[in-house]
């Protein structure tokens, strides 16, 4: 679950996956802005089969974040 979330993540970015991990912040990745986060949200909420609120969107900081809502 981790390696395809960080493999959805690296093709959003256009980033090889290497310069990514769970750790990784949108403040310390240029491509990750605003649109890039809307894509990756629709991107995984489609291959997870999972829903992340709207109103969470915005406190998402680090592509681990994610993994809250992938496992629910």
């Amino acid at each position: 679950m981790e390696q395809k979330l960080l493999e959805i993540c690296a093709e959003t970015f256009n980033l090889d996956i290497s310069e990514l991990s769970l750790e990784t912040t949108n403040e310390d990745t240029a491509e990750w802005d605003s649109l890039a986060q809307i894509s990756l949200v629709s991107e995984i909420e489609e291959t997870f089969e999972c829903e992340i609120p709207f109103d969470s969107i915005s406190e998402i900081k680090k592509i681990g974040d994610f993994l809250e809502f992938i496992q629910k």
